[in-house]
């Protein structure tokens, strides 16, 4: 099937599903949708695809406020970090300082009170640091603002607390501690400590690329078995299966992977 029949069904099928889905995180619910409408706007040139991936914000808007998960697939985490992806990408024009201050504290204190016995990405530490990556890189950041310089020390805190953790650390895990700590080097945060735990990692068990990784999450999802009664999420379903399409039509439009 064509790809761009593909993406078209895609589109159809996430309308129908989109107001239901009753999770509003990332990875497994509303805010991967948005995600993939967003972009499909900017690909297509048709604004209400933007339109509806605006109605489905609001929606997400309401459950915040009930929302009591803090991880990355399905909760304030992951929602956060989309919202800095939307805003750094110009798909929103908005001041994430101001849209985001509550997520800050309550992911302040998660990190600073919670119980951490998993770095993964999903549903561990490295999900919150991927919030905290993302807000001291996006276009609001200033080290003349109090939320930027409190979102620095908390990646310090993260820092130390993965390495308390490095040496119980599963084989998943290491794979997100690794990407958390390549892009702390990047920015220069704690880099005496983030190199040292980055010299753990050897030429033999340094994790894929997260382009192979993608790659092989959607393997086959568009080829002439496509299935269209896959789940609406990001993470495996059919989402990601839109993005990981438009990313091949089209580069601009592989930035998403980022999130994963």
């Amino acid at each position: 099937m064509e790809p761009e029949k593909i993406l078209k069904q895609i589109s159809e099928i996430l309308i129908k599903q989109g107001i239901s889905i009753a999770d509003p995180g990332l990875l497994h619910g509303k805010m991967g949708v948005i995600i993939f409408f967003f972009h499909y706007a900017r690909y297509t040139g048709n604004p209400s695809f933007e339109e509806y991936a605006m109605v489905l914000m609001d929606k997400i808007q309401e459950q915040i406020l009930k929302q009591q998960d803090m991880d990355y697939a399905n909760g304030l985490a992951g929602i956060g970090s989309a919202i800095e992806y939307l805003s750094q990408n110009n798909f929103i024009e908005a001041n994430t300082n101001e849209i985001l201050e509550d997520f800050d504290k309550r992911l302040f204190d998660e990190t600073s009170f919670g119980n951490h016995t998993n770095a993964g990405l999903h549903s561990g530490l490295t999900g919150v640091g991927r919030y905290f990556f993302l807000r001291i890189t996006g276009r609001d950041a200033n080290d003349c603002h109090i939320e930027t310089l409190n979102n620095k020390m908390q990646l310090i805190r993260i820092i130390d607390i993965l390495d308390r953790m490095f040496l119980s650390l599963k084989e998943d895990e290491n794979e997100d501690v690794f990407r958390f700590l390549c892009d702390m080097n990047k920015i220069n945060i704690y880099p005496a400590k983030t190199l040292r735990l980055l010299n753990h990692f050897s030429q033999e068990n340094m994790p894929r690329s997260r382009q192979m990784k993608i790659a092989k999450l959607f393997h086959n999802k568009y080829d002439e078995n496509f299935r269209l009664d896959t789940v609406p999420d990001l993470y495996g379903g059919l989402a990601g299966a839109g993005l990981y399409l438009l990313g091949n039509l089209d580069k601009q439009h592989k930035k998403w992977i980022d999130l994963l």
